[in-house]
C-alpha cells in the first residue's frame, strides 16, 4: 500500500496505477469550480405539479449519474447559497416563485435554471443569466392548434387588463395571428365589472374566446362565468390549460410537469459536458419552448354541435367526457 504522506518519488508507479488514479482525480474534483453532483433544487412548495417537475428532473439526472439536492422554498432561510468548493454552484428553480427569490438571493452573476416558471423577464430583476424551460406555450402554437381543431375560426376575442404593458401585450398576440385573422380586445379595467367586459365581448360576434394564463383577469370565478356565458351564447372557449378543459373550455393545451423537469435537466446535462456549467452560451440563454399536448372536451363540443377532425381528435392526450 502507498502512503499520502509517503514522496511517490520513492516508488515505481506502472503506467497503468498511474492512469487509474488520473481518472478517479477526474470524477472527483470539481471542473471550473462546480463539482458534477454540486446541483441545488429549489421548489416554489409541496404542490403537485412542483413534485412532478422535480421528479422528472431527478430520473434525467440519475440516469447520467448526476445527483442533487432538494429545497421546498419556505425552508430556503436555513440553506447557504455560496459559489464556493463545497456548496452548491448550480442553482434551479421549479416554479416562478423560486425563481424569484433565487434571482434576490444569489449572487447577480450566478445563473438560474428554470421550469414550470413563467419567462425570466416576468421574474428577473437583473441582467443574470438563465436558462430553462418556460411553463408558457407561443402564442402560434396555440393558434396553430386552433386553426387545425376549428379551421373556419377567423374572428377571436380576447379579455385583458391594461396594466402597464395591457396594449403591448394585445399588439404581440396580433402578430401572432394566422393570416386572414383578426382579433377582438376587450380591456376588463375600461368596464364597471369583468362581466360587463365579458358582455361587450360576446356582442362582437367572435368565433371563439382566446384565453392566457394571466392572474389579473382569469380567477377561478371570472372564469367560471366566462365558461358558462360563453355556453349559453354557443360560442367555443379555448382554455390556457388542461384545468380550464375540464372546467369546460372546448379545447386547449397543457403541459406535462415531468416533461418540463426532463427538459430541463438535458439542458443542465449539456452545460455539464461543456465542462462550464456556469458560463451560459447565448444559444441557452432564450427560454425552451415546452413540450405541450392537446386536451378537448368532448361533452362540451357535442352542445356546440362542434365536430374537430378525426387526425386532432387522435393525437390529444386529454379527452373529457371520453367513455
Amino acid at each position: 500500500m502507498i502512503s499520502l504522506n509517503t514522496p511517490i518519488s520513492k516508488h515505481r508507479l506502472s503506467p497503468w496505477l498511474v492512469i487509474a488514479l488520473l481518472l478517479i482525480l477526474a470524477t472527483t474534483l470539481p471542473v471550473n469550480g462546480v463539482a458534477a453532483t454540486d446541483i441545488l433544487v429549489v421548489t416554489s412548495s409541496n404542490a403537485k405539479p412542483y413534485r412532478q417537475a422535480a421528479v422528472g428532473l431527478q430520473e434525467r439526472l440519475d440516469r447520467e449519474g448526476r445527483t442533487f439536492v432538494v429545497h421546498q422554498l419556505e425552508n430556503m432561510a436555513s440553506v447557504p447559497l455560496k459559489n464556493a468548493p463545497g456548496s452548491s454552484s448550480l442553482y434551479v428553480a421549479v416554479g416562478t416563485p423560486a425563481a424569484s427569490w433565487l434571482d434576490q438571493h444569489l449572487p447577480s452573476d450566478a445563473p438560474i435554471g428554470f421550469c414550470l416558471a413563467s419567462a425570466p423577464d416576468r421574474w428577473k430583476r437583473s441582467e443574470r443569466p438563465s436558462y430553462g424551460v418556460s411553463s408558457e406555450i407561443p402564442v402560434k402554437n396555440q393558434f396553430s392548434v386552433i386553426a387545425e381543431a376549428l379551421p373556419h375560426t377567423r374572428r377571436i376575442g380576447m379579455l385583458y387588463h391594461m396594466g402597464s404593458a395591457g396594449h403591448k401585450r394585445v399588439g404581440v398576440i396580433r402578430q401572432a395571428l394566422p393570416h386572414g385573422w383578426s382579433i377582438e380586445a376587450i380591456a376588463v379595467d375600461h368596464h364597471t365589472s369583468f362581466a360587463d367586459a365579458l358582455a361587450a365581448l360576446l356582442d362582437r360576434d367572435v368565433d371563439l374566446i382566446w384565453t392566457e394564463l394571466d392572474p389579473k383577469t382569469y380567477q377561478p370565478s371570472t372564469v367560471r362565468s366566462l365558461l358558462l356565458a360563453a355556453l349559453r351564447r354557443g360560442v367555443p372557449v379555448f382554455g390556457y390549460s388542461t384545468g380550464c378543459v375540464q372546467a369546460g373550455s372546448v379545447l386547449g393545451v397543457g403541459i406535462d410537469p415531468n416533461e418540463q423537469g426532463q427538459q430541463l435537466a438535458e439542458l443542465i446535462l449539456r452545460l455539464l459536458q461543456r465542462g462550464q456549467a456556469t458560463r451560459i452560451p447565448r444559444t441557452l440563454r432564450e427560454p425552451a419552448t415546452p413540450r405541450h399536448f392537446v386536451a378537448i372536451n368532448s361533452l362540451v363540443a357535442d352542445k356546440l354541435a362542434i365536430h374537430f377532425p378525426d387526425s386532432f381528435t387522435a393525437r390529444a392526450r386529454v379527452i373529457v367526457g371520453e367513455p
